[in-house]
């Protein structure tokens, strides 16, 4: 293995750990906001430490940088379907990467904001924002209503915000757009 392959690969190591923990800190607000709050502030004891907030960052530039690398060393040329999979799934993730760590960063220095729940909810309301999480959206729509399009509407598509902020027991997307304490 190659030397940028052992640093990509480095990175992605240190990243999912992270993500991990990131996933378990979601996790916990099936529990209510105040226990994904909770847990948030006692990881972040650790994620805030200035060298592993150096290190995390330092590894998403790699992993970004270094598997659009590899992309782009594999465009024009026939690739089997699990390379071409990687390829695009590596793709979706490096912009995905740049999105959340840039809108987290801009939370926290440059709106002087805690990016919290609070925050993440805040960013499904406001234009154009909200547009990053319409496949989710639609993904659920579709998988939760058994007539879909004619049962569900999507978040996208205009309801008001009264109705998307209290629409629990409608068809999703609705539901997940504001989570009960």
């Amino acid at each position: 293995m190659n030397g940028l392959r052992r640093v990509h690969r480095g990175s992605a190591i240190v990243l999912a750990l992270y993500a991990l923990v990131h996933l378990a800190n979601h996790l916990a607000a099936l529990d209510g906001v105040a226990s994904h709050i909770a847990f948030m502030d006692a990881v972040r004891g650790l994620t805030r430490v200035p060298a592993v907030e150096a290190l995390l960052l330092a590894c998403v530039l790699v992993q970004v940088g270094t598997g659009l690398a590899f992309l782009l060393r594999r465009r024009g040329g026939p690739m089997p379907p699990f390379l071409r999979m990687q390829a695009v799934s590596g793709a979706y993730l490096a912009f995905f990467l740049l999105v959340h760590v840039s809108s987290v960063l801009a939370g926290r220095f440059v709106f002087k904001l805690d990016t919290n729940f609070h925050y993440a909810a805040a960013g499904l309301h406001l234009a154009p924002f909200h547009f990053f999480s319409c496949p989710t959206m639609a993904w659920r729509c579709w998988r939760c209503s058994s007539t879909w399009p004619a049962r569900c509407t999507c978040w996208c598509a205009g309801a008001s915000l009264p109705q998307r902020a209290y629409a629990w027991d409608r068809p999703a997307p609705c539901w997940a757009l504001s989570w009960p304490d």
